[in-house]
């Protein structure tokens, strides 16, 4: 890194492998370079007491964001009924929201195609009955994905139409996704975790933390004053969430 002087770390909440490595590597070159490297760490939602005191003590500065107000809504759906709750809130979200796309976040790539799928026989359902609805174009979006079918998710919608993608965690803060008004949150993410009985790595589905519940309810006021509806009950928020999310280097 000779050739710099200053490094950004963003998304330094993330705390995978990769970045906490990352982390201790630049603190290094920081104090070997003696002033002559600077380092900036950035992130919406962050620890910024246990990052400051781990960069000997460094500075601390907040920047006002520019996000619209989101109106946080609770339900409480049992976690295997997610996918069905999940459909039935978004449908209702078009049939009776104004204008904004919709953004739901599911655990796993399997629940993202198996709500799509569900949605358009549901939506196919009301207009066999002769009910009302509105346009609509559906996505999944997640990791194994190849490059074509997530960059359709950025394409803007038909005119008249609203665009509703069922999403993993992958929209959370990898990808930002313009028009989105509307955030339904499963409060659920699929993480790969170490199980030293067996010495094998396991995807689990576990609760997200208070952190990614607010970084999915922000993806909602990026362009306009927006709706969180949130599948898990406050109380299921305030007293089963933990705080922030465990770094991944602790857990695998």
């Amino acid at each position: 890194m000779n050739k710099y002087n200053i490094v950004i770390l963003d998304e330094a909440h993330e705390r995978s492998i990769y970045t906490d490595i990352l982390f201790s590597l630049v603190k290094k070159a920081v104090i070997k370079r003696n002033g002559d490297l600077r380092l900036i760490v950035t992130s919406a939602t962050l620890n910024t007491d246990q990052f400051a005191r781990y960069f000997n003590n460094c500075p601390v500065l907040k920047v006002e964001g520019r996000c619209y107000p989101v109106e946080i809504l609770h339900g409480n759906c049992s976690a295997n009924k997610r996918v069905e709750e999940a459909v039935r809130a978004a449908i209702r979200m078009h049939l009776h929201e104004g204008p904004g796309d919709i953004l739901v976040f599911l655990p796993g790539s399997e629940d993202c195609e198996m709500a799509c799928k569900l949605c358009i026989s549901k939506l196919q359902e009301l207009i066999s009955r002769e009910k009302e609805v509105p346009s609509m174009v559906i996505y999944p979006l997640y990791g194994a994905q190849n490059c074509e079918d997530q960059a359709r998710v950025f394409e803007k919608p038909p005119e008249h139409h609203r665009k509703l993608i069922f999403s993993t965690n992958i929209a959370e803060t990898s990808l930002t996704i313009d028009g989105i008004g509307f955030v339904i949150d499963s409060g659920y993410v699929k993480q790969k975790c170490y199980n030293p009985r067996t010495g094998m790595d396991a995807l689990l589905i576990v609760p997200i933390s208070k952190v990614q519940a607010i970084q999915r309810a922000g993806r909602a006021g990026r362009t306009q004053a927006g709706k969180c509806y949130r599948m898990f009950s406050e109380q299921f928020f305030k007293e089963q969430m933990v705080e922030y999310t465990i770094p991944e280097i602790l857990r695998v």
